[in-house]
């Protein structure tokens, strides 16, 4: 698609599609407990080489310690998202009862290059925001809806899982 003449309208490189988002299970970094999941475009088997590395790089700068504290129940979501040019590790968890702080690791793909922090306005992508708002309802229906019986377990059994 390009952009009309006149509409000051920039270019997109492509129609947008669903890409899988893949489930992988709850699993604990640091004392966390993290809901993962694996991203690809469509068509693209994913190549998990190097990501815990960017996983543990983004940890150990990020995740507040103890996981567990006054507003913090030590959980969160990572995403291993494969790009179509580049690698992202995604990783977002839940402090102050309802803020849901994200932090972005990524490395170029082509040539491969190290990890590194996101920086200006690199940030999650559309993919990613479609597992941040299924969390934010999950987060809702079994944490802030019930504020006398918060039910830690219930949020990490429920994942998002788009076939494409």
């Amino acid at each position: 698609m390009s952009a009309t003449p006149g509409t000051n309208a920039v270019p997109i490189s492509g129609a947008y599609a669903p890409r899988p988002i893949t489930p992988q299970g709850v699993r604990e970094v640091s004392g966390w407990k993290l809901k993962h999941y694996t991203i690809t475009c469509a068509g693209t088997p994913f190549q998990g080489a190097g990501y815990e590395e960017g996983l543990e790089l983004g940890a150990a700068r990020w995740l507040t310690q103890p996981p567990v504290a006054d507003g913090r129940f030590g959980v969160g979501v990572c995403i291993f998202n494969q790009g179509a040019r580049v690698d992202y590790v995604v990783l977002a968890w839940w402090g102050r009862e309802n803020e849901f702080p994200i932090r972005v690791m990524l490395r170029d793909r082509e040539p491969l290059g190290p990890w590194r922090e996101a920086e200006g306005d690199e940030s999650i992508c559309v993919w990613d925001l479609q597992v941040c708002w299924h969390e934010r309802n999950a987060w809702v229906e079994t944490v802030l809806s019930r504020p006398d019986a918060p039910d830690i377990d219930d949020y990490l059994s429920r994942f998002l899982t788009i076939e494409a």
